[in-house]
């Protein structure tokens, strides 16, 4: 098992320590990192974040996409973060891993763990294993939407996964997409594409994958009662999901 990360070089003592301790607990053999980078800055802290890391490997790519395909154009608008972020991400995970490694952990290097998760348990390959409330979010998430921060796959259908932003056409895309605008969610507006998170749900739900939780919970709230119930709240949704979760 392995991890993988991308994105721009924003991390901190506390997310480095959680990943070299994460690592550590779940026997993780291997990190993989892409990071933008566009000044040397940024390059200096790509190799802060190789020094720190135990058996990383990373690959810095020049912050400037070679083109901008509006690939998420209706949810974009106009700075293309979106497309960004995922041409990073299968950049790194088709074009650089060479491993035989068959499980996958997609990370974020800012990642600050409150509890830090024990992923030791068989993931099939229909399977996904995630937490059930994401970092900044603080309600379980719902049965029409994917925690995109953190889950641990098949890493040939993480691949497939993130090659399909680039291969499919844009309108089979949005199509795809538009289906969750009619899906009942409590904490977006109706007829919301429910960003991101509501696209991947989607597609796995196409592929026929399964979703199952873990229990970690990361970016802790800030006070500490909220933080209390979060905790109690995360725990109780991994080991009661059809009290949180439709499925």
């Amino acid at each position: 098992m392995f991890v993988a990360l991308a994105g721009l070089p924003e991390f901190t003592e506390r997310s480095i320590n959680g990943l070299n301790e994460f690592c550590k607990k779940n026997n993780i053999s291997k990190v993989y990192g892409a990071f933008w980078y566009s000044t040397p800055q940024d390059i200096m802290k790509i190799e802060k974040f190789k020094s720190l890391i135990n058996n990383a490997e990373v690959f810095p790519y020049k912050h400037s996409l070679p083109f901008k395909l509006g690939r998420f154009k209706w949810l974009d608008l106009e700075d293309y973060r979106f497309e960004q972020q995922y041409y990073l991400k299968n950049w790194l995970l088709n074009e650089q891993i060479k491993t035989d490694d068959n499980k996958c952990v997609m990370y974020r290097a800012d990642m600050e763990w409150e509890v830090i998760p024990d992923i030791r348990i068989n993931v099939n390959n229909n399977t996904i294993l995630t937490t059930p409330i994401e970092g900044h979010e603080y309600v379980p998430f719902e049965p029409v939407t994917f925690n995109d921060q953190f889950y641990i796959a098949d890493f040939n259908y993480i691949k497939k996964l993130y090659s399909t932003f680039f291969v499919m056409p844009t309108e089979q895309l949005y199509k795809i997409h538009s289906r969750n605008k009619y899906r009942f969610s409590p904490r977006h507006s109706p007829l919301s594409h429910k960003g991101i998170e509501g696209l991947l749900f989607e597609l796995n739900k196409i592929n026929k994958m399964k979703v199952k939780y873990c229990y970690g919970f990361y970016r802790f709230a800030s006070k500490p009662k909220l933080k209390r119930f979060m905790l109690f709240l995360n725990s109780t949704a991994c080991k009661l999901p059809c009290i949180f979760f439709i499925f």
